[in-house]
């Protein structure tokens, strides 16, 4: 499976363990120095120009829950 078509079946942001679960280790390393996918920090990766509260949160290796996700998410709070 291509690297970016993993991402995107993973959510947009993932991990370097789930992407080369999905894919291969070269195919990660590759697409990222292709610029294919955005590093936001050490093991985490996002589709390009990601830059959503579920990106920042998994760049501080957290996730958006509660009123955050509602709100990413256009639901009510």
């Amino acid at each position: 499976m291509d690297v970016v078509d993993a991402l995107y079946r993973l959510g947009g942001v993932a991990s370097h363990r789930a992407l080369i679960a999905a894919t291969s280790r070269g195919h990660v390393r590759a697409a990222a120095e292709a610029g294919r996918i955005d590093r936001l920090g050490r093991g985490i990766y996002a589709l390009p120009g990601r830059d959503d509260v579920f990106a920042h949160a998994a760049r501080l290796h957290g996730v958006a829950s509660a009123a955050s996700a509602a709100t990413a998410l256009g639901w009510p709070t």
